[in-house]
Protein backbone atom coordinates (compact mmCIF):
# COMPACT_ATOMS: atom_id res chain seq x y z
CA UNK A 1 0.00 0.00 0.00
CA UNK A 2 2.72 2.93 0.17
CA UNK A 3 2.94 4.15 3.44
CA UNK A 4 1.72 7.51 2.44
CA UNK A 5 2.68 10.55 4.96
CA UNK A 6 3.06 10.15 8.63
CA UNK A 7 0.64 12.63 10.55
CA UNK A 8 2.78 16.00 12.09
CA UNK A 9 1.19 14.39 15.20
CA UNK A 10 3.17 10.45 14.63
CA UNK A 11 6.21 12.55 13.43
CA UNK A 12 6.25 14.45 17.01
CA UNK A 13 5.85 11.31 18.87
CA UNK A 14 8.69 9.20 16.81
CA UNK A 15 10.92 11.98 17.23
CA UNK A 16 10.03 12.79 20.89
CA UNK A 17 10.81 8.73 21.87
CA UNK A 18 13.98 8.89 19.94
CA UNK A 19 14.88 12.65 20.86
CA UNK A 20 17.30 11.83 24.01
CA UNK A 21 19.61 10.08 21.53
CA UNK A 22 19.78 10.91 17.77
CA UNK A 23 21.31 12.27 15.20
CA UNK A 24 18.88 13.73 12.56
CA UNK A 25 19.68 15.12 9.04
CA UNK A 26 16.95 18.17 8.53
CA UNK A 27 16.45 21.60 7.20
CA UNK A 28 16.98 23.17 10.58
CA UNK A 29 20.18 24.42 11.40
CA UNK A 30 23.43 22.44 12.19
CA UNK A 31 24.11 21.87 16.00
CA UNK A 32 26.24 19.45 17.79
CA UNK A 33 27.96 18.00 15.15
CA UNK A 34 31.29 18.91 13.64
CA UNK A 35 32.59 17.88 10.49
CA UNK A 36 36.48 17.28 9.51
CA UNK A 37 37.95 15.18 6.97
CA UNK A 38 34.80 13.99 5.14
CA UNK A 39 33.15 12.37 8.76
CA UNK A 40 30.21 14.10 10.62
CA UNK A 41 30.30 12.89 14.65
CA UNK A 42 28.25 14.15 17.12
CA UNK A 43 29.38 16.49 20.23
CA UNK A 44 26.22 15.71 21.72
CA UNK A 45 23.70 12.78 22.35
CA UNK A 46 21.16 14.89 20.49
CA UNK A 47 22.24 16.51 17.13
CA UNK A 48 21.19 17.83 13.85
CA UNK A 49 23.20 18.20 10.60
CA UNK A 50 21.33 20.76 7.57
CA UNK A 51 20.80 19.03 4.94
CA UNK A 52 22.25 21.98 2.96
CA UNK A 53 25.30 21.64 4.64
CA UNK A 54 25.41 17.71 4.10
CA UNK A 55 24.76 18.47 0.21
CA UNK A 56 27.61 21.11 -0.06
CA UNK A 57 29.94 18.88 1.31
CA UNK A 58 29.11 16.41 -0.83
CA UNK A 59 29.93 18.47 -3.77
CA UNK A 60 33.53 18.20 -3.16
CA UNK A 61 34.26 14.55 -1.72
CA UNK A 62 32.74 12.05 0.12
CA UNK A 63 31.21 12.40 3.59
CA UNK A 64 30.81 9.67 6.50
CA UNK A 65 28.15 10.54 8.99
CA UNK A 66 27.80 8.65 12.47
CA UNK A 67 26.20 8.48 15.55
CA UNK A 68 29.38 8.15 17.57
CA UNK A 69 31.39 11.10 19.04
CA UNK A 70 34.07 11.35 21.16
CA UNK A 71 32.71 10.71 24.35
CA UNK A 72 29.29 10.77 22.66
CA UNK A 73 26.65 8.01 21.74
CA UNK A 74 23.83 8.67 19.91
CA UNK A 75 21.50 5.56 19.28
CA UNK A 76 19.67 6.47 15.73
CA UNK A 77 20.45 8.01 12.41
CA UNK A 78 17.28 9.72 10.86
CA UNK A 79 17.03 11.46 7.13
CA UNK A 80 14.64 13.94 7.92
CA UNK A 81 14.89 16.17 4.94
CA UNK A 82 15.65 15.39 1.12
CA UNK A 83 19.62 14.56 0.61
CA UNK A 84 20.24 15.03 -3.09
CA UNK A 85 23.96 15.42 -4.93
CA UNK A 86 24.98 15.23 -8.76
CA UNK A 87 28.93 14.46 -7.71
CA UNK A 88 30.57 11.41 -7.70
CA UNK A 89 30.65 11.79 -3.72
CA UNK A 90 29.55 8.65 -1.83
CA UNK A 91 27.61 9.10 1.17
CA UNK A 92 27.95 7.01 4.20
CA UNK A 93 25.03 6.27 6.67
CA UNK A 94 26.46 4.52 9.96
CA UNK A 95 24.38 4.00 12.54
CA UNK A 96 24.91 2.71 16.17
CA UNK A 97 21.71 1.03 16.17
CA UNK A 98 18.23 2.16 13.31
CA UNK A 99 18.56 3.99 10.44
CA UNK A 100 15.53 5.62 9.77
CA UNK A 101 14.76 7.18 6.46
CA UNK A 102 11.76 9.59 6.27
CA UNK A 103 12.72 11.49 3.01
CA UNK A 104 13.81 11.17 -0.34
CA UNK A 105 18.09 10.73 -0.77
CA UNK A 106 18.81 11.42 -4.27
CA UNK A 107 21.59 10.01 -5.96
CA UNK A 108 21.01 12.18 -8.67
CA UNK A 109 24.72 11.84 -10.46
CA UNK A 110 27.10 8.64 -10.59
CA UNK A 111 27.62 8.89 -7.01
CA UNK A 112 27.45 6.46 -4.09
CA UNK A 113 25.23 5.52 -1.03
CA UNK A 114 26.50 3.14 2.04
CA UNK A 115 24.22 1.76 5.01
CA UNK A 116 25.68 0.74 8.17
CA UNK A 117 23.37 -0.58 11.45
CA UNK A 118 23.90 -1.70 14.37
CA UNK A 119 27.68 -0.45 14.60
CA UNK A 120 27.76 -0.96 18.01
CA UNK A 121 24.54 -1.83 18.94
CA UNK A 122 21.75 -4.52 18.50
CA UNK A 123 18.23 -4.71 17.46
CA UNK A 124 18.57 -1.79 14.39
CA UNK A 125 17.40 -2.21 10.80
CA UNK A 126 17.46 0.34 7.77
CA UNK A 127 13.86 1.80 7.49
CA UNK A 128 11.79 3.33 5.22
CA UNK A 129 9.28 5.44 6.47
CA UNK A 130 6.64 7.76 5.04
CA UNK A 131 7.72 8.85 1.97
CA UNK A 132 11.68 8.16 2.79
CA UNK A 133 13.32 6.11 -0.24
CA UNK A 134 16.71 5.83 -1.67
CA UNK A 135 16.85 6.71 -5.49
CA UNK A 136 19.15 6.12 -8.09
CA UNK A 137 20.09 7.71 -11.71
CA UNK A 138 22.94 5.12 -12.35
CA UNK A 139 22.50 1.75 -12.24
CA UNK A 140 26.55 1.52 -12.14
CA UNK A 141 26.84 3.58 -9.19
CA UNK A 142 27.97 1.77 -6.13
CA UNK A 143 26.07 0.54 -3.14
CA UNK A 144 26.80 -0.86 0.26
CA UNK A 145 24.44 -2.30 3.14
CA UNK A 146 26.41 -3.41 5.91
CA UNK A 147 29.63 -3.69 3.72
CA UNK A 148 27.91 -6.02 1.32
CA UNK A 149 28.20 -4.19 -2.42
CA UNK A 150 24.54 -4.42 -4.23
CA UNK A 151 23.08 -4.09 -7.94
CA UNK A 152 20.61 -2.14 -9.05
CA UNK A 153 18.02 -2.57 -11.03
CA UNK A 154 15.30 -0.76 -12.36
CA UNK A 155 12.52 -3.27 -13.32
CA UNK A 156 11.26 -6.73 -12.53
CA UNK A 157 12.85 -7.97 -15.90
CA UNK A 158 15.89 -6.56 -14.96
CA UNK A 159 15.30 -8.30 -11.38
CA UNK A 160 14.58 -11.47 -13.10
CA UNK A 161 17.57 -11.40 -15.18
CA UNK A 162 20.07 -10.68 -12.63
CA UNK A 163 18.49 -13.43 -10.14
CA UNK A 164 18.81 -15.72 -12.99
CA UNK A 165 22.26 -15.45 -13.28
CA UNK A 166 22.88 -15.39 -9.63
CA UNK A 167 20.07 -16.55 -7.39
CA UNK A 168 22.35 -15.51 -3.84
CA UNK A 169 23.25 -12.32 -5.27
CA UNK A 170 22.43 -8.79 -3.30
CA UNK A 171 20.17 -6.56 -5.41
CA UNK A 172 18.32 -3.50 -4.92
CA UNK A 173 15.63 -1.46 -6.84
CA UNK A 174 16.41 2.03 -8.22
CA UNK A 175 13.80 3.82 -8.28
CA UNK A 176 9.95 3.09 -8.17
CA UNK A 177 8.96 1.00 -11.00
CA UNK A 178 4.85 0.52 -12.50
CA UNK A 179 4.82 -3.30 -13.64
CA UNK A 180 1.45 -2.05 -15.88
CA UNK A 181 3.06 -2.04 -19.23
CA UNK A 182 4.05 -5.83 -18.54
CA UNK A 183 0.73 -6.96 -18.77
CA UNK A 184 -0.63 -10.14 -16.52
CA UNK A 185 2.48 -12.18 -16.05
CA UNK A 186 1.05 -16.16 -16.18
CA UNK A 187 3.75 -17.28 -13.18
CA UNK A 188 5.85 -15.42 -10.90
CA UNK A 189 8.24 -13.43 -12.46
CA UNK A 190 11.02 -14.75 -10.77
CA UNK A 191 10.79 -18.30 -10.52
CA UNK A 192 12.85 -21.17 -8.36
CA UNK A 193 14.24 -20.06 -5.04
CA UNK A 194 15.89 -16.75 -4.16
CA UNK A 195 18.90 -17.32 -1.68
CA UNK A 196 19.93 -13.88 -1.92
CA UNK A 197 19.01 -10.48 -0.47
CA UNK A 198 16.23 -7.93 -2.59
CA UNK A 199 16.24 -4.15 -1.32
CA UNK A 200 13.21 -2.41 -2.34
CA UNK A 201 15.30 1.16 -0.66
CA UNK A 202 11.89 1.63 0.25
CA UNK A 203 10.44 1.55 -3.49
CA UNK A 204 7.18 0.98 -5.02
CA UNK A 205 6.46 -2.03 -7.50
CA UNK A 206 2.98 -1.01 -8.40
CA UNK A 207 0.49 -2.79 -10.28
CA UNK A 208 1.79 -6.56 -10.44
CA UNK A 209 -0.12 -8.46 -11.66
CA UNK A 210 0.09 -12.99 -12.08
CA UNK A 211 -2.52 -15.29 -12.62
CA UNK A 212 -1.53 -18.57 -12.24
CA UNK A 213 -4.17 -21.49 -11.62
CA UNK A 214 -1.47 -23.97 -12.28
CA UNK A 215 -1.16 -27.39 -9.85
CA UNK A 216 1.75 -26.37 -6.87
CA UNK A 217 2.81 -23.52 -8.64
CA UNK A 218 3.70 -20.42 -5.92
CA UNK A 219 2.73 -16.71 -6.73
CA UNK A 220 4.24 -13.48 -5.65
CA UNK A 221 6.37 -11.68 -7.00
CA UNK A 222 9.01 -14.36 -6.08
CA UNK A 223 7.82 -17.74 -6.18
CA UNK A 224 10.42 -18.63 -3.16
CA UNK A 225 12.74 -17.85 -0.81
CA UNK A 226 15.35 -20.06 0.38
CA UNK A 227 17.18 -19.99 3.73
CA UNK A 228 18.91 -16.89 3.27
CA UNK A 229 16.60 -15.57 0.72
CA UNK A 230 15.78 -11.80 1.98
CA UNK A 231 13.46 -9.15 0.67
CA UNK A 232 13.78 -5.85 2.58
CA UNK A 233 12.20 -1.76 2.45
CA UNK A 234 9.57 -2.60 -0.86
CA UNK A 235 6.45 -1.38 -1.00
CA UNK A 236 4.17 -3.68 -3.12
CA UNK A 237 1.04 -1.60 -4.44
CA UNK A 238 -1.76 -2.55 -6.19
CA UNK A 239 -0.90 -5.99 -7.08
CA UNK A 240 -3.71 -8.61 -8.09
CA UNK A 241 -2.71 -12.37 -7.56
CA UNK A 242 -4.59 -15.58 -8.57
CA UNK A 243 -3.14 -18.53 -7.73
CA UNK A 244 -4.01 -22.44 -7.84
CA UNK A 245 -4.40 -25.77 -5.65
CA UNK A 246 -1.36 -25.82 -3.14
CA UNK A 247 1.46 -24.11 -2.13
CA UNK A 248 1.33 -20.25 -1.18
CA UNK A 249 0.35 -16.67 -2.53
CA UNK A 250 1.65 -13.26 -1.78
CA UNK A 251 2.65 -10.33 -3.37
CA UNK A 252 6.32 -10.41 -2.02
CA UNK A 253 6.54 -14.10 -2.54
CA UNK A 254 4.07 -17.41 -2.54
CA UNK A 255 6.36 -20.02 -0.29
CA UNK A 256 6.53 -23.80 -1.17
CA UNK A 257 3.74 -24.47 1.12
CA UNK A 258 2.32 -27.36 0.28
CA UNK A 259 6.04 -28.85 0.90
CA UNK A 260 6.73 -27.02 4.60
CA UNK A 261 9.66 -25.30 2.69
CA UNK A 262 8.29 -21.83 4.42
CA UNK A 263 12.01 -20.29 4.48
CA UNK A 264 13.44 -16.31 3.90
CA UNK A 265 12.58 -13.13 5.73
CA UNK A 266 11.23 -9.82 5.24
CA UNK A 267 11.71 -6.70 6.63
CA UNK A 268 9.95 -3.30 6.46
CA UNK A 269 7.68 -4.41 3.63
CA UNK A 270 3.96 -3.53 2.79
CA UNK A 271 1.66 -4.72 0.28
CA UNK A 272 -1.59 -3.36 -0.98
CA UNK A 273 -4.44 -5.14 -3.66
CA UNK A 274 -5.72 -8.47 -4.09
CA UNK A 275 -4.74 -11.95 -3.47
CA UNK A 276 -7.47 -14.51 -4.49
CA UNK A 277 -6.65 -18.87 -3.90
CA UNK A 278 -8.80 -20.72 -5.96
CA UNK A 279 -7.39 -24.30 -4.99
CA UNK A 280 -7.40 -26.28 -1.99
CA UNK A 281 -4.07 -27.02 0.42
CA UNK A 282 -3.25 -23.05 -0.06
CA UNK A 283 -1.43 -20.62 2.15
CA UNK A 284 -1.56 -16.65 1.40
CA UNK A 285 -1.60 -13.80 2.83
CA UNK A 286 -1.04 -10.03 1.75
CA UNK A 287 2.78 -10.33 1.93
CA UNK A 288 3.37 -13.97 1.63
CA UNK A 289 2.12 -17.25 1.18
CA UNK A 290 4.85 -18.58 3.82
CA UNK A 291 7.69 -17.27 5.01
CA UNK A 292 10.48 -17.93 8.10
CA UNK A 293 10.09 -14.61 9.53
CA UNK A 294 8.36 -10.82 9.06
CA UNK A 295 9.51 -7.92 10.88
CA UNK A 296 8.48 -4.14 10.46
CA UNK A 297 5.94 -4.68 7.67
CA UNK A 298 2.47 -4.64 7.45
CA UNK A 299 -0.48 -5.15 4.59
CA UNK A 300 -3.53 -3.59 3.71
CA UNK A 301 -4.46 -6.57 1.18
CA UNK A 302 -7.65 -8.09 0.68
CA UNK A 303 -6.73 -12.08 0.92
CA UNK A 304 -9.37 -14.19 -0.17
CA UNK A 305 -9.58 -18.48 -0.89
CA UNK A 306 -11.73 -20.71 -1.89
CA UNK A 307 -10.62 -23.09 0.42
CA UNK A 308 -7.41 -23.14 2.50
CA UNK A 309 -5.25 -24.48 5.07
CA UNK A 310 -3.57 -20.84 6.18
CA UNK A 311 -4.71 -17.74 5.22
CA UNK A 312 -4.00 -14.46 7.04
CA UNK A 313 -3.90 -10.42 6.53
CA UNK A 314 0.14 -10.63 6.24
CA UNK A 315 0.71 -14.48 6.09
CA UNK A 316 -0.57 -17.59 5.82
CA UNK A 317 1.74 -19.76 7.98
CA UNK A 318 4.97 -18.13 9.47
CA UNK A 319 7.49 -21.10 9.74
CA UNK A 320 9.36 -18.70 13.00
CA UNK A 321 7.88 -15.41 14.25
CA UNK A 322 6.28 -12.34 13.33
CA UNK A 323 7.17 -9.09 15.13
CA UNK A 324 6.48 -5.38 14.97
CA UNK A 325 3.83 -5.95 12.14
CA UNK A 326 0.58 -5.29 11.63
CA UNK A 327 -2.77 -6.20 8.81
CA UNK A 328 -5.90 -4.24 7.90
CA UNK A 329 -7.08 -6.27 5.18
CA UNK A 330 -10.03 -8.46 5.02
CA UNK A 331 -9.25 -12.14 5.19
CA UNK A 332 -11.71 -14.43 4.08
CA UNK A 333 -12.21 -18.42 2.89
CA UNK A 334 -15.33 -18.62 0.62
CA UNK A 335 -16.19 -22.38 1.70
CA UNK A 336 -15.56 -22.07 4.96
CA UNK A 337 -14.86 -25.24 5.51
CA UNK A 338 -10.60 -24.31 5.59
CA UNK A 339 -8.64 -24.55 9.10
CA UNK A 340 -6.73 -21.84 10.62
CA UNK A 341 -7.82 -18.16 8.87
CA UNK A 342 -6.12 -15.20 11.02
CA UNK A 343 -6.38 -11.47 10.41
CA UNK A 344 -2.67 -11.50 10.73
CA UNK A 345 -1.64 -14.84 10.59
CA UNK A 346 -3.12 -17.77 9.77
CA UNK A 347 -0.38 -20.33 11.36
CA UNK A 348 2.70 -18.47 13.32
CA UNK A 349 3.68 -17.15 16.43
CA UNK A 350 3.39 -13.54 16.93
CA UNK A 351 4.82 -10.57 19.10
CA UNK A 352 4.49 -6.81 19.37
CA UNK A 353 2.34 -6.78 16.66
CA UNK A 354 -1.85 -5.86 15.55
CA UNK A 355 -4.20 -6.86 13.11
CA UNK A 356 -7.93 -4.64 12.66
CA UNK A 357 -8.98 -6.93 9.43
CA UNK A 358 -12.35 -8.94 9.39
CA UNK A 359 -11.55 -12.69 9.53
CA UNK A 360 -14.23 -14.80 7.93
CA UNK A 361 -12.90 -18.84 8.05
CA UNK A 362 -13.86 -22.13 8.67
CA UNK A 363 -12.59 -24.17 11.75
CA UNK A 364 -10.40 -22.47 14.22
CA UNK A 365 -10.35 -18.17 12.87
CA UNK A 366 -9.45 -15.77 14.94
CA UNK A 367 -8.76 -12.05 14.51
CA UNK A 368 -4.94 -12.47 15.04
CA UNK A 369 -4.16 -15.75 14.19
CA UNK A 370 -5.97 -19.35 13.63
CA UNK A 371 -3.34 -20.80 15.25
CA UNK A 372 -0.98 -19.96 17.43
CA UNK A 373 0.21 -17.48 20.02
CA UNK A 374 0.74 -13.78 20.37
CA UNK A 375 2.97 -11.84 23.07
CA UNK A 376 2.06 -7.54 23.25
CA UNK A 377 -0.50 -8.18 20.62
CA UNK A 378 -3.97 -6.88 20.05
CA UNK A 379 -6.76 -7.06 17.52
CA UNK A 380 -9.74 -5.26 16.40
CA UNK A 381 -11.91 -7.10 13.55
CA UNK A 382 -14.75 -9.07 13.26
CA UNK A 383 -14.19 -12.68 13.18
CA UNK A 384 -16.35 -15.47 12.30
CA UNK A 385 -16.25 -19.32 11.13
CA UNK A 386 -17.87 -22.95 11.26
CA UNK A 387 -16.44 -23.59 14.79
CA UNK A 388 -13.79 -22.81 17.36
CA UNK A 389 -13.56 -19.29 16.22
CA UNK A 390 -12.01 -16.92 18.87
CA UNK A 391 -11.45 -12.85 19.12
CA UNK A 392 -7.91 -13.53 19.27
CA UNK A 393 -6.96 -17.07 18.54
CA UNK A 394 -9.11 -19.86 16.86
CA UNK A 395 -6.75 -22.48 18.12
CA UNK A 396 -4.27 -21.35 20.90
CA UNK A 397 -0.68 -23.19 21.64
CA UNK A 398 -1.29 -21.66 25.60
CA UNK A 399 1.59 -19.59 25.27
CA UNK A 400 0.25 -16.22 24.92
CA UNK A 401 1.11 -12.99 27.49
CA UNK A 402 -0.89 -9.15 26.61
CA UNK A 403 -2.86 -10.92 24.00
CA UNK A 404 -6.00 -8.13 23.98
CA UNK A 405 -8.60 -8.18 21.60
CA UNK A 406 -11.32 -6.14 21.18
CA UNK A 407 -14.93 -7.22 22.32
CA UNK A 408 -16.58 -4.63 20.73
CA UNK A 409 -15.66 -5.44 17.17
CA UNK A 410 -15.11 -8.44 17.04
CA UNK A 411 -18.98 -9.86 17.69
CA UNK A 412 -17.67 -12.50 20.19
CA UNK A 413 -16.28 -12.60 24.08
CA UNK A 414 -14.66 -15.77 23.65
CA UNK A 415 -10.64 -14.78 23.43
CA UNK A 416 -9.85 -18.34 22.28
CA UNK A 417 -11.77 -20.72 20.26
CA UNK A 418 -9.86 -24.07 20.94
CA UNK A 419 -7.38 -24.94 23.62
CA UNK A 420 -6.38 -22.93 26.58
CA UNK A 421 -7.54 -19.16 26.82
CA UNK A 422 -4.29 -18.06 29.12
CA UNK A 423 -2.93 -14.72 28.64
CA UNK A 424 -5.60 -13.49 26.67
CA UNK A 425 -7.59 -10.89 27.61
CA UNK A 426 -10.89 -9.02 26.09
CA UNK A 427 -11.15 -5.07 25.86
CA UNK A 428 -13.50 -3.31 25.07
CA UNK A 429 -12.79 -0.19 21.73
CA UNK A 430 -13.22 2.18 25.02
CA UNK A 431 -10.47 0.38 26.85
CA UNK A 432 -8.22 -0.44 24.25
CA UNK A 433 -8.39 3.65 23.02
CA UNK A 434 -7.79 4.37 26.75
CA UNK A 435 -4.23 3.95 27.31
CA UNK A 436 -1.79 1.21 26.23
CA UNK A 437 -2.77 -2.34 27.31
CA UNK A 438 -1.00 -3.55 30.75
CA UNK A 439 2.46 -5.13 29.14
CA UNK A 440 2.72 -3.06 26.54
CA UNK A 441 6.61 -1.77 26.07
CA UNK A 442 5.99 2.20 25.80
CA UNK A 443 9.45 2.54 23.79
CA UNK A 444 7.91 0.13 21.39
CA UNK A 445 4.33 1.07 20.91
CA UNK A 446 2.75 4.22 21.56
CA UNK A 447 -1.12 5.93 21.68
CA UNK A 448 -2.53 9.17 20.06
CA UNK A 449 -6.32 10.05 19.71
CA UNK A 450 -5.67 11.17 15.81
CA UNK A 451 -3.28 8.13 14.91
CA UNK A 452 -4.78 4.86 14.00
CA UNK A 453 -8.14 5.46 15.32
CA UNK A 454 -6.80 5.85 18.62
CA UNK A 455 -5.72 2.35 18.89
CA UNK A 456 -2.11 1.58 20.08
CA UNK A 457 0.37 2.01 17.03
CA UNK A 458 4.35 0.28 16.55
CA UNK A 459 6.80 3.57 17.27
CA UNK A 460 9.19 2.25 14.09
CA UNK A 461 6.34 1.14 12.36
CA UNK A 462 3.44 3.62 12.37
CA UNK A 463 0.55 3.52 10.01
CA UNK A 464 -0.28 6.05 6.91
CA UNK A 465 -2.56 8.86 7.82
Amino acid sequence: MGRGLISLAAVIVLAATNARATVTISNQPTRNMICSGGVCTPTAATAVLNAGDLANALASGNVEITTTGSGVQANDLIVAALISWTSASTLTLDSYRFLIVKALISVAGNGGLSFQVNDGGSGGTPLFLGRGRATFANLASPLSIEGRPYTLVNSIASLASAVAANSSGAYALANNYDALPDGTYTASPIPGFFNGIFEGLGNTISNLRVEDRTRFHPVGLFAKLDFEGQVNGLHMSAVHLVGGVGDGIGAIVGGDAAYGNCYGWLANDTASGVIQGLGQRLSGGGLAGCAENITYSSSSAKVSAAYSQNLGGLVGYARGKISFSYATGTVRVNNGGSNWTGGLVGYGTVENSYATGAARGGAFTGGLAGYGSGSSTYSTGAVSGSHDVGGSLGYSQCASTNDYWDTTTSGTDTGVGYSCAAGVTGLTTEQLQAGLPAGFDPTIWAQTPGINNGFPYLIHNPPPQ
